[in-house]
């Protein structure tokens, strides 16, 4: 069988053996029906056919049930069938009725057409059904030979499509899931890096850069700024943290907050919520910031945190009685607010507010809530989604079923137009009929109004129902009967478009009205035996579409699970990894020298041998984390000693840019170097850089003035814009975003 198993291929093959199982049940069924009651009368060769084949399609039924039917099944039947088919030839007083001798030969096609190549099928298909024509018209007459051909024309034209169909979008929705699981991946991957990224910025501003100003403050006690570097050291090589499953005290958490030097921290609580890790980290490493800034910036003489709420949600509101500010007019570079507090409670579905009155203290808010945050669980897949993964356009298929029954019934129909006095209306409605089938088939790829369809379930269940009653009373074991198997296209369609209830219920109705007939003596039978192949013709379809649809849907929604489950894990496993990477990387570029710097002051150097000389160095190294902050990975290390003489000797440098910028152009190295090379180093440089879709802005601006700086930024950027003014030297060039 094609596919393996957990892919659509595997269960669009699965759903076609599965079909054909249950379709040689109810064929077997319907020729009991026509066989039993003549089983004493035919020839002994016709009988021995008849059950031999009837034996093997119990064989076929265990087979395709287990999914093991081969091409040799497919020869095999065709032999069977053409033994059938040869063994009426035997004269005999009566003979199999007409309307059940094509049942071998169709069952023969559909599995040819359905398992072989196409120049093998229609090899075989011709040669049963001339085989049959032949005998037929030997027995019958040509009447009956072309009465009997319709559904051996329609049974191997509907199997060959009906499989190419549903196979090909099998094939097709394995390929748009590896597709959908690389981008998947990737996206992951991408997404990590860019959390990573933020994560190490955060640590970069709140504790590197922090801990570096502490060693380069007079009058921090030593212990403080020791135990500021051992942290800011094991922040930022500790492993990033992944997202997790497992849930913290947050009440706990906020217990341990240290209180900002010369304060007294005091911790109210009203609950003890438990959230999700990451969402309790994140809210505590905000709640550090804020507890940062109220010791740098607000010069309170108090402080406080409370807590209250519970699993389902919580706030922290932290309030300082400190000189305020206003917060419309902090920079939208600024990291410890717009990033460090804001950024980390919107990673986790929280948000938080800040209140701010000069002179009147300020009030910040984390909050989260789980109904507005919770993600996204496994994804419960449903019967209809299922069907539609494995199978994206239903049309093919359906039209692969249905067509060449609804134009095969044709032949009957206009044969027995005069078998009584109704039967032009019965092919006035099921000429309607056909119609809404074609109409559902070709709106099945978008929501159809259920009333409508249910007046088209109605009018199928009514027509069958009369059609019952004005056929000519000794016609069900002949074609004449044809309204009763008629029904069978809308009823899959019905059922594969999700109406399953409706499309039982009109089959049920039809079913229950020919049994009362038949048990009531309305339709002449010796038995309700004899009525089955007529019973059998309408369920057929049904049942056959049904396990189909089903069987796709139940496999198609197992294999969403599973692809979103190993999509899950692959993406995981691709998160760690950028994580890891990017981890990996600032570190590198900050590890050189900020790292060993800090590691040294926490175990107890440099503040005692020479403090001057460590604080001038902190300095220095807080430029450099100032800069990496805001242009990560663009600086190399002569770059960096060019930017450390220049203020070193009185250059004022600004760096604008947003620190969610992961990858600045490489020509900000450039650009820096050009301008701080001349021999007479400007009294400031500010450079800033405008992300926009697609493209960076880099502006420069050198005070004042320089022809030779002017001459070096055209030669570094010739695409941009070198304007050199007395007072100022100014750039903007438009580079590719990377």
């Amino acid at each position: 069988m094609s596919g393996s198993p957990g892919t659509y291929r595997y269960s669009v093959e699965r759903g076609l053996q599965r079909a054909f199982a249950v379709l040689t049940v109810l064929l077997v069924i319907s020729f009991l029906g026509a066989f039993l009651p003549v089983a004493g009368r035919i020839h002994t060769m016709a009988w021995i056919a008849s059950t031999g084949f009837l034996c093997y399609l119990v064989v076929l039924t265990f087979r395709s049930w287990q999914l093991r039917l081969k091409e040799s099944d497919g020869i095999i039947a065709s032999v069977a069938a053409l033994a059938t088919v040869l063994a009426n030839l035997a004269p005999a007083p009566v003979l199999i009725p007409l309307s059940a001798r094509p049942t071998p030969v169709v069952v023969a096609v559909i599995l040819v057409a359905g398992f072989h190549s196409k120049i093998r099928t229609w090899l075989i298909c011709s040669t049963l059904g001339f085989a049959h024509v032949l005998v037929t018209v030997w027995v019958g007459g040509a009447d009956s030979a072309i009465e009997g051909l319709w559904p051996i024309l329609a049974a191997p034209v509907a199997s060959a499509a009906v499989t190419k169909v549903l196979r090909a979008a099998g094939t097709r929705a394995d390929q748009a899931q590896q597709s959908l699981h690389e981008a998947q991946v990737v996206e992951a991957k991408a997404a990590a890096g860019r959390a990573a990224h933020r994560d190490f910025q955060r640590i970069l501003h709140d504790d590197v850069s922090a801990a570096l100003r502490a060693v380069a403050t007079v009058g921090i006690d030593r212990e403080a700024v020791r135990a500021a570097c051992g942290e800011a050291v094991r922040r930022a090589e500790q492993e990033p943290r992944m997202p997790a499953e497992n849930a913290e005290s947050l009440e706990l958490l906020l217990a341990d907050l240290p209180s900002p030097a010369g304060l007294e921290l005091n911790l109210f609580s009203e609950g003890s919520p438990t959230v999700p890790a990451p969402v309790a980290r994140a809210t505590l490493d905000a709640a550090r910031q804020v507890l940062v800034n109220v010791e740098r910036h607000a010069r309170a003489s108090g402080v406080s945190v409370h807590l209250r709420g519970d699993n389902d949600g919580f706030t922290v509101r932290i309030h300082d009685d400190g000189v305020g500010f206003r917060p419309a007019e902090v920079r939208g570079t600024s990291v410890g607010l717009r990033d460090s507090v804001t950024g980390r409670m919107a990673d986790v579905g929280g948000k938080a507010t800040i209140v701010s009155v000069p002179g009147r203290g300020t009030t910040v808010e984390l909050s989260w809530s789980a109904a507005d945050a919770a993600e996204s669980g496994p994804v419960t897949q449903s019967w209809v989604q299922g069907l539609h993964a494995a199978v994206d356009d239903v049309r093919g298929p359906l039209a692969a079923v249905c067509f060449p029954y609804l134009l095969s019934m044709a032949i009957p129909v206009v044969r027995h137009l005069d078998a009584a006095p109704s039967m032009p209306w019965l092919a006035g409605w099921y000429g309607i009929m056909a119609t809404a089938t074609a109409l559902l088939i070709s709106r099945a790829d978008r929501p159809f109004p259920r009333a409508g369809v249910r007046v088209a379930a109605l009018w199928t269940a009514a027509g069958a129902v009369w059609a019952l009653l004005v056929i000519p009373a000794d016609s069900i074991q002949t074609y004449v009967s044809w309204p009763v198997g008629a029904i069978g296209p809308i009823l899959v369609v019905l059922f594969t478009l999700g109406l399953r209830w409706e499309a039982t219920i009109v089959l049920l109705i039809q079913q229950c009205a020919l049994a009362a007939l038949v048990f009531g003596g309305v339709l002449h039978t010796q038995s309700f035996v004899e009525a089955l192949p007529a019973a059998m013709s309408s369920s057929l379809c049904l049942v056959s579409g049904a396990v189909i649809t089903s069987t796709i849907a139940k496999l198609g929604k197992v294999v969403l699970e599973a692809g979103a489950e190993r999509t899950e894990i692959a993406s995981a496993a691709a998160a760690r990894d950028s994580r890891l990477a990017w981890r990996s990387r600032r570190i590198d570029e900050i590890g050189r020298e900020i790292l060993p710097f800090l590691r040294d002051v926490a175990t107890g150097g440099g503040l005692t041998d020479d403090p001057a000389a460590t604080r001038h160095r902190a300095r220095t190294l807080e430029w450099m984390a100032r800069d990496e902050l805001h242009i990560p990975g663009v600086l190399d290390t002569g770059s960096r000693r060019r930017l450390e003489t220049a203020r070193l000797d009185g250059c004022v440098v600004t760096i604008q840019a947003d620190t969610d910028t992961m990858e600045p152009p490489r020509v900000v190295r450039d650009l820096l170097e050009s301008a701080l090379s001349t021999s007479v180093t400007p009294r400031e440089v500010i450079l800033s850089l405008h992300p926009e879709p697609g493209r960076t802005t880099i502006s420069l601006v050198c005070v004042p003035g320089d022809s030779q700086r002017a001459g070096l930024l055209r030669a570094t950027v010739p695409a941009g814009t070198v304007d050199d003014e007395p007072e100022a030297t100014c750039v903007e060039v438009s580079v590719a975003a990377r």
